[in-house]
């Protein structure tokens, strides 16, 4: 039987609409009133990936940790007995449960960044009955060389220029797609939203119950963070 090919895409496309929230920022930025990463702020710091060699066009790179003004965060969310998902992507960084963080710690030798977040209604008190986080990835993917343009997908949401070209490498360079099919989780620099991850990791999460990780489908109102592939 012939290898399954394809890297999951996940976004979280419909989240403000799914629990109309307001984000509180707990630590204040030190340098800055605006309570964001700059662009290329962040890839200024990258380095090449430990036990890892760039062949010209794939680099594995290492985020640093972001500050804590930047990871603790609190959602009041407003909606009415909302559903909570196990997963969710959430603008630069995810919003995992405890289930999930376990998951991912188990099955990526890398260790990515976590800090408890609070999900409160507008009472202040706590939606969840177990802890949720949010995990900065710390793993990014650069991919060097020219590729025919792709078109927009309908069966792949809101894909940018970036991520038409890299699905582009993926679709006509095998060697690229060899190297990046077994990466636990990653993400592209500079815009840092959309994540990528193995089958194996889609699986091993949906195996262990982790709701949220349904097949994108064009007819379907997605929640959680629907799955995409390419």
């Amino acid at each position: 039987m012939e290898e399954d090919q394809r890297i999951a895409r996940l976004q979280s496309p419909n989240l403000y609409e799914e629990w109309n929230y307001e984000e509180i920022r707990l630590v204040k930025n030190p340098d800055l009133d605006i309570p964001m990463i700059q662009p290329y702020e962040l890839e200024v710091k990258f380095v090449l990936m430990p036990n890892t060699e760039s062949d010209g066009k794939v680099k594995q790179l290492l985020a640093p940790d972001l500050g804590e003004w930047h990871m603790k965060r609190k959602l009041i969310i407003k909606k009415r007995n909302p559903s909570v998902f196990d997963l969710y992507e959430y603008g630069d960084v995810l919003i995992v449960s405890e289930k999930a963080k376990r998951i991912f710690e188990d099955n990526d030798a890398l260790s990515h960044q976590y800090s408890p977040i609070e999900l409160v209604n507008k009472q202040g008190n706590s939606i969840v009955d177990a802890p949720y986080y949010l995990m900065s990835i710390k793993r990014f993917v650069e991919i060097a060389g020219e590729y025919p343009e792709m078109p927009n997908d309908k069966f792949i949401s809101q894909m940018s220029k970036l991520e038409r070209e890299v699905r582009s490498a993926l679709i006509n360079d095998s060697k690229i797609r060899n190297q990046l099919i077994d990466l636990p989780i990653w993400k592209l620099p500079v815009e840092r939203i959309t994540i990528f991850m193995s089958l194996e990791m889609l699986n091993a999460l949906r195996i262990a119950g982790c709701t949220g990780l349904n097949d994108y489908k064009v007819e379907n109102h997605h929640e959680g963070a629907p799955v995409s592939y390419v």
